[in-house]
């Protein structure tokens, strides 16, 4: 990850210099054809791509330096609330329900706001993409018999929160790969999300699991450490 680390450094300050160059030149060439409307829908197509190479070096860059956590008690609740409402925006004319089995009594986690919703972001995402129809279950709960004691320290708690969609499933030959950097399934998948995702859990001090069925559905269950 060092090494990936300097790598995307370099890479981005190279690539992005003549990619802003290059976006530049396609938004004015965009004006200078706009009656055109292949030519117009050419120049998008460049801009589009642009955009979307830079994205991929922002996930690189994202995945190899080191974090800089705001970590604070957080209330999960308002994360997932938050993400499922923004994510439901883009399921558009699909056949897909959302049931959440949220345990009220949860305590705060400790974690940084921004990054926990990245994380959810992407699973919600990849769940909602996997589906044409079924329901995406969000459920919560303490762990009772799962603790974690540092030298000096009293056990640490856990809360769960798991994602089961009910969608293709996984290859069990995929799972072991599931997140490693680069690998991906999607045909416009970059294979970075799920490693940041990993990354971000346990940078937390927490866990992801997946668990899988071709044909049948995953889940994902991600844990967290409670709040002092």
């Amino acid at each position: 990850l060092a090494l990936m680390g300097t790598l995307a450094a370099g890479l981005a300050h190279e690539v992005r210099n003549p990619l802003g160059g290059i976006r530049g030149a396609a938004q004015l060439l965009r004006r200078s054809v706009d009656g055109d409307a292949s030519a117009r829908d050419f120049t998008d197509i460049m801009i589009r791509e642009v955009d979307r190479v830079n994205q991929l070096i922002e996930q690189l860059l994202d995945l190899s330096r080191p974090a800089n956590l705001d970590l604070a008690p957080v209330n999960i609740h308002e994360i997932l609330e938050d993400v499922l409402l923004l994510e439901s925006q883009a399921i558009g004319d699909k056949e897909v329900q959302v049931r959440k089995r949220f345990d009220p009594s949860l305590p705060p986690i400790r974690g940084d706001r921004a990054r926990l919703t990245q994380v959810f972001l992407n699973l919600v995402k990849n769940a909602f993409q996997a589906m044409d129809y079924g329901a995406l279950t969000v459920s919560t709960r303490l762990e009772t018999d799962y603790h974690i004691r540092e030298h000096g320290t009293a056990p640490n708690r856990f809360i769960w929160v798991d994602l089961i969609d009910e969608g293709g499933g996984i290859r069990e030959e995929d799972l072991p790969q599931i997140f490693s950097p680069f690998f991906t399934t999607k045909n416009n998948g970059t294979g970075l999300g799920l490693a940041t995702c990993y990354r971000i859990i346990k940078e937390h001090g927490g866990t992801i699991r997946v668990e899988s069925t071709e044909g049948k559905g995953s889940t994902f269950r991600v844990s967290l450490v409670v709040a002092d």
